[in-house]
């Protein structure tokens, strides 16, 4: 099995994120249309259908706030991306053992936590 580059891990969270956010769009898109529809409907029809429109404009705001958590974490990924800042925490934690096994080596042990 191939480990993948960060930058080949980045450009495919990007991707996951961009189709995630389509789809909610699409979500978000056809919840408002029935509930115009909803809105439109005589006063008897809306009698029975204030229940199905109060739980359209519920998703109709899940769908917002999941757009925008979407947008936040692609412009992470992408800013991440650019600028090179993908975190290696295994590769920092390694570091930071070695370091720390380097100072045991030449200090009293019991000087360090």
């Amino acid at each position: 099995m191939t480990q993948k580059t960060p930058e080949e891990h980045a450009e495919e969270t990007a991707d996951l994120m961009e189709s995630l956010q389509a789809s909610v769009r699409r979500v978000r898109q056809e919840a408002e249309r029935l509930c115009a529809d909803l809105t439109q409907s005589s006063e008897t029809e809306m009698a029975q259908a204030s229940k199905q429109l109060s739980a359209v404009e519920g998703l109709i705001r899940i769908c917002q706030k999941v757009e925008a958590s979407l947008v936040e974490q692609h412009e992470r990924q992408v800013g991440h991306a650019q600028g090179g800042a993908v975190l290696d925490l295994d590769g920092a934690r390694n570091e930071i053992g070695c370091r720390l096994a380097r100072l045991r080596a030449c200090c009293n042990e019991t000087e360090l936590p």
